[in-house]
């Protein structure tokens, strides 16, 4: 083995995440050295030069393999593959069923995903189930009132920002971190709008086309303020 799981942990978005340790030299890594954060061992190939470094973390089936090196604010989840010579660094995500291989390089605020469709699909299941909070899961993406990394306070993610419409603990709405539509939420920050993260504007587009599709009126709030 390459490398272990270590005691250090921390939780995010419901998911415990280990912080890893080398227990050999390979590639840019020396035996000792901490690494980044898996929600399991299966997370990083135990072959090749393959990494996860610093803040970065790797989560659900997600694997990175190879020489692949994930590094920085990183996060690589769902069912995303990295590797080949493939780096993901700075804040970007790659997650959904995306692959970076061969010499990619993904860094900045960049994000890949699987199919789009898929996305809005899952949200379009979580919106049916919770019919009654969408309006006002609506009025918080335009507000600015989502922090996708959290499911408690009074700006929270998804699931987090429907149970406070309905005044109950998250805990009693179905929920997992790793599905898709919790994953795009993630990418949305306290005070993110339509107007300024490409997250909040597609959450947004999604949520209204369900509205209309059943029959529940979208109110203009620009149209309104005007």
């Amino acid at each position: 083995m390459k490398f272990e799981l270590t005691a250090e942990t921390k939780v995010y978005l419901g998911r415990t995440l280990y912080r890893i340790k080398a227990l050999v030299a390979f590639g840019l890594v020396s035996a000792g050295n901490l690494g980044g954060w898996v929600e399991k061992s299966e997370n990083i190939d135990q072959s090749g030069d393959a990494w996860v470094y610093g803040n970065a973390q790797v989560s659900g089936n997600a694997r990175v393999s190879g020489d692949a090196r994930v590094y920085g604010d990183a996060w690589v989840s769902g069912d995303a593959r990295v590797y080949g010579d493939a780096q993901v660094s700075g804040d970007a995500w790659v997650s959904g069923n995306a692959w970076v291989y061969g010499n990619a390089r993904v860094s900045g605020d960049a994000r890949v995903y699987g199919d789009a469709r898929s996305i809005q699909a899952d949200l379009w299941m979580v919106l049916t189930q919770n019919r009654n909070e969408v309006p006002a899961l609506l009025d918080a993406i335009r507000a600015g009132r989502v922090d996708g990394s959290t499911y408690e306070g009074d700006c929270a993610c998804l699931v987090g920002t429907i149970a406070n419409a309905r005044n109950i603990s998250f805990a009693d709405i179905e929920h997992d971190a790793g599905r898709p539509c919790e994953q795009w939420f993630a990418g949305i920050s306290r005070g993110d709008t339509p107007a300024d993260n490409y997250h909040s504007k597609m959450a947004e587009q999604w949520v209204c086309e369900w509205m209309t599709a059943n029959g529940v009126p979208v109110v203009d709030v620009a149209a309104q303020e005007a």
